[in-house]
């Protein structure tokens, strides 16, 4: 799978962290729509580390574990389990909520170009449009886009 951010998938909205752990919650979120009890994992480089934390979060769920080009997985403290507890709960709860939350609205290409444009204005019609195709699905033949996030652009110098 493609991680937030990554390959084909979308980039996570505004102020949500690319953190380790936002990637375990990924793949604790696939999980949970595939409706998934045990399943293995294969983990290339930075994949095996997220694969690596999911399987100390969840072990039960994991029935092996296969690493290439990972570096060794370690967790080293007499915290160990309280952290994972904590980390555990922590995604549970973040996919209760999500779970429990009404479904996006759904627009017009013209509301949303126009709600686009509006809260950008560094963006023209056309940037704006090419935007639209890659961040909204098509629903119920024609009647419309969904946007499954604010639209917002940030502009960010290194």
């Amino acid at each position: 799978m493609d991680f937030g951010g990554h390959g084909l998938s979308s980039h996570y909205s505004p102020g949500v962290p690319y953190y380790h752990r936002t990637f375990v919650s990924d793949i604790r979120r696939v999980v949970a729509a595939l409706k998934w009890n045990q399943f293995s994992i294969l983990g290339h480089s930075f994949g095996g580390i997220v694969g690596g934390m999911f399987s100390c979060i969840f072990p039960e769920m994991v029935n092996k574990l296969i690493l290439l080009d990972s570096p060794f997985f370690v967790l080293e403290s007499n915290e160990v389990e309280n952290l994972l507890t904590y980390k555990r709960r922590a995604i549970e709860h973040m996919l209760q909520v999500e779970a429990s939350q009404e479904p996006s609205s759904v627009y017009s290409l013209k509301q949303l170009l126009q709600r686009l444009l509006k809260s950008n204005s560094q963006l023209n019609e056309e940037c704006g449009e090419l935007l639209l195709q890659r961040g909204t699905t098509k629903v119920a033949a024609g009647r419309g886009l969904r946007c499954p996030r604010p639209l917002y652009i940030c502009h960010c110098s290194y």
